[in-house]
């Protein structure tokens, strides 16, 4: 829905011709996501890595336009292995519990709309705006208590993650041939 939407601007900036391009690519993530908590009041803080490797399939779409050009992407995985995470806990700065998962990828996607320009013929510079969505289980966590010298196993879905990431992003690049 929201991709229709993004193809029905295109009028916009100068409709489709036959300078436009599309991608259809894959692309290997390689990302740790990290979740930190303190109370100070009680002299807590946690720490949670939630990793995660991941094929994910790239949709773009570029126009040219007189002084640049206009790129809308789309990233969805496609494929993601099951990876180790860990959650560090301290009490008055010593570590209290350490334990690992299995982290799953359940779903991973990003949308992005970038302008970008040629200052030269050399040096171009360009701007990006994203929205990025990452979910995640834990399951099968150990647990070691240092405080309690108590080791546990729980077994199913233990935590569900989930991180959204705006933002945008300013190149500024230089290519030259070597050859």
């Amino acid at each position: 829905m929201l991709i229709r939407k993004l193809f029905l601007l295109i009028p916009l900036f100068g409709g489709v011709s036959l300078a436009d391009s599309y991608t259809l690519s894959t692309k290997f993530l390689d990302s740790t996501l990290k979740y930190n908590v303190k109370d100070t009041n009680r002299e807590l803080e946690a720490e949670l890595e939630f990793p995660s490797k991941t094929v994910a399939l790239l949709l773009g779409y570029t126009h040219d336009l007189d002084i640049g050009s206009l790129s809308f992407n789309l990233e969805h995985s496609i494929y993601s292995n099951i990876q180790q995470g860990t959650d560090t806990d301290w009490y008055q700065n010593e570590m209290s519990v350490y334990s690992e998962s299995d982290t799953e990828l359940d779903k991973y996607y990003k949308f992005s709309i970038a302008y970008s320009s040629r200052l030269s013929k050399k040096i171009f510079m360009a701007i990006e705006l994203y929205h990025e969505n990452w979910q995640m289980t834990w399951s099968d966590t150990k647990q070691t208590n240092y405080y309690n010298d108590t080791y546990s196993e729980v077994s199913g879905e233990t935590v569900k993650y989930g991180q959204e990431l705006n933002g945008a992003k300013f190149k500024l690049g230089y290519e030259n041939s070597l050859f």
